[in-house]
C-alpha cells in the first residue's frame, strides 16, 4: 500500500519482481537501509525489484474489518501462500482474505483468490473455476501433499472454523469440512504442516491467537483503551489467550486432535501469532516454535516418542535478553552460518527490537539482535511478516520484513511512524 494512501479497510496486494543486478532504480527509502557500514545497494552485485501488479494480471484486495479498527478482530491481516496448485512447475499464488463484521453471504462478499502461473509473470484469477471462493474470515495458510497423491492441498486458518481444501489433480479444490477432523473452531492466526512423528504422513499444527466474543469485548470509542494518547481498540491483554492445536494424519485426509496426548496443552496458553517448523537441536525429529504476542514465545522439543516438552525459557527463545517478553508477531528459521544449526528470528510490536537468537548448539540459544546491527533500524516500527532468502543471488541469506501499525490511530501520535510503514531489507 503507498505509504500516502488514506487509511481504509481495503489493501491492495503487491506483486515485486527481480529486475535484474545492475544499476538501482529505486531509493533508500524504498528499501534499502544500512547495516554493518554496508547497504543493501552496495557493491558490485545490485539487485533491483520492481512492481510488476499493473502487468500481471494480479488485482487483489484484501478486506479486514472496519477503516477505524474498532475491534482486535480487524487488524491481523491475512496470509499467502505461493505452490504448485496445478502441477505445471510453477508457482501459483492464493490470497488469503479478511470480512467485515455483519457481512452478508453472497457474491459481494470477500473471498480467497487464487491466481494461476501463466508464464512470463502473467497470472489469471481462476477462483471460482477452482472452487475455492468463499467468504470466511480468513488470516493464514499452509500447504502439503496430505493423501500423499502427489497433488498439493491447501489448509485456511479462519476466525471461526479452518478448512482443509483437497486437491482434486485438474485445477479444482473441495473442501474437506468437518469431516476431515481438522476445522479448528478457533481464531486461527497461522499454521504449519510437518511429520512429528516420521510415519510417512504429514502432521499439522494450528497455531491460535485468542479467544473474541464481540458481544464481551468493549468497542474502541470512551470508555475503551488508550495508547499513547489515542483511544483504540482493546487487546490482547485482558483477553483469554489459547493453545496451539495439533493434528495428527490418520490418512485419507483425515486428522485427529493429539494436543492433549503430545503435551501441546501441557504449556501455558499464549496469544500465538507466528509459527516454523525446524530441528533445532539436530536430532532429526521436526520440533516447532511458535512467536507470541505478548506471552512468552514457545519452544516445543519433539521427543522422539511422539509428544513434545516446551523448552522455551530454557532454551533462550522466549523472552529477549533483558528477560522481558515481547510482542511477537511473525517469525523464521535460518542456517546462516553453515553447518547444521537453525537460528531463530521474531519480530515484534514498535518501540522494541525485533530479536534474533542465535543457535549455540545443546538445546540453547543467545540473542544476538544488536550485535548483528538489526536492533536500531526497527525499533520504531512494527513487524509483521518475515522471511529470509538471497534475495541478491550472493549466497548469503538476507531479511525481508513486512511492516505496518495495527491500528490507524498511530497517525495521530508524534512518536510513532504512523499506520502505514515502509518495508525494510537487511
Amino acid at each position: 500500500m503507498p505509504p500516502d494512501a488514506p487509511p481504509t479497510a481495503l489493501s491492495r496486494l503487491h506483486l515485486f519482481r527481480a529486475d535484474g543486478i545492475g544499476r538501482l532504480r529505486g531509493t533508500a527509502a524504498a528499501g534499502c537501509i544500512v547495516v554493518l557500514g554496508l547497504t543493501a545497494c552496495d557493491g558490485p552485485r545490485r539487485l533491483t525489484y520492481v512492481d510488476a501488479t499493473a502487468s500481471s494480471g494480479v488485482d487483489f484486495f484484501h478486506v479486514c474489518g472496519g477503516k477505524e479498527k474498532d475491534y482486535i478482530l480487524e487488524v491481523n491481516g491475512g496470509g499467502v501462500a505461493l505452490f504448485d496448485c496445478d502441477g505445471d512447475q510453477d508457482l501459483d499464488i492464493f490470497f488469503v482474505n479478511g470480512s467485515r463484521f455483519d457481512q452478508a453471504p453472497g457474491p459481494s462478499a470477500p473471498s480467497d483468490a487464487l491466481y494461476r502461473n501463466d508464464g512470463g509473470w502473467k497470472f489469471t484469477d481462476v477462483t471460482a473455476t477452482a472452487g475455492l471462493k468463499e467468504s470466511a474470515w480468513g488470516c493464514g495458510a499452509a500447504v502439503a501433499d496430505v493423501e500423499n497423491d502427489g497433488d498439493l492441498d491447501l489448509y485456511v486458518t479462519n476466525f471461526g472454523p479452518d478448512e482443509l481444501w483437497i486437491n482434486q489433480g485438474n485445477g479444482t479444490f473441495t473442501p474437506a469440512g468437518a469431516a476431515s477432523g481438522a476445522n479448528d473452531p478457533g481464531w486461527g492466526a497461522s499454521a504449519s504442516f510437518f511429520d512429528y512423528d516420521r510415519d510417512g504422513w504429514v502432521d499439522l499444527l494450528v497455531v491460535n491467537y485468542l479467544e473474541f466474543d464481540r458481544t464481551r469485548v468493549v468497542a474502541r470509542g470512551p470508555g475503551s483503551c488508550n495508547y499513547k494518547g489515542q483511544q483504540i481498540l482493546c487487546g490482547p491483554v485482558g483477553l483469554p489467550p489459547v493453545h496451539p492445536t495439533l493434528y495428527r494424519n490418520l490418512g485419507g485426509a483425515k486428522f485427529a486432535d493429539a494436543s492433549e496426548a503430545a503435551g501441546i496443552r501441557a504449556a501455558k496458553p499464549v496469544y500465538g501469532l507466528g509459527v516454523v517448523t525446524l530441528d533445532y537441536d539436530d536430532d532429526g525429529w521436526i520440533d516447532v516454535y511458535v512467536a507470541a504476542d505478548t506471552t512468552e514465545n514457545l519452544l516445543y522439543h519433539n521427543r522422539k516418542d511422539g509428544t513434545f516438552e516446551e523448552v522455551g525459557l530454557r532454551a533462550g527463545v522466549a523472552r529477549n535478553e533483558s528477560g522481558v517478553a515481547q510482542a511477537g508477531m511473525g517469525t523464521d528459521s535460518v542456517f546462516l552460518r553453515g553447518g547444521r544449526l537453525e537460528d531463530l528470528f521474531v519480530v515484534n510490536y514498535e518501540d522494541d527490537n525485533n530479536t534474533y537468537y542465535r543457535n549455540d548448539g545443546g538445546g540453547f540459544f543467545t540473542e544476538m539482535t544488536n550485535a548483528m546491527g538489526l536492533a536500531a533500524p526497527c525499533f520504531k516500527h512494527l513487524g509483521w511478516g518475515v522471511f529470509f532468502a538471497d534475495l541478491d543471488f550472493d549466497g548469503d541469506q538476507d531479511i525481508f520484513i513486512a511492516q505496518g501499525h495495527v491500528v490507524p490511530q498511530a497517525d495521530q501520535i508524534p512518536s510513532s511512524p504512523g499506520y502505514r510503514q515502509l518495508n525494510k531489507v537487511f
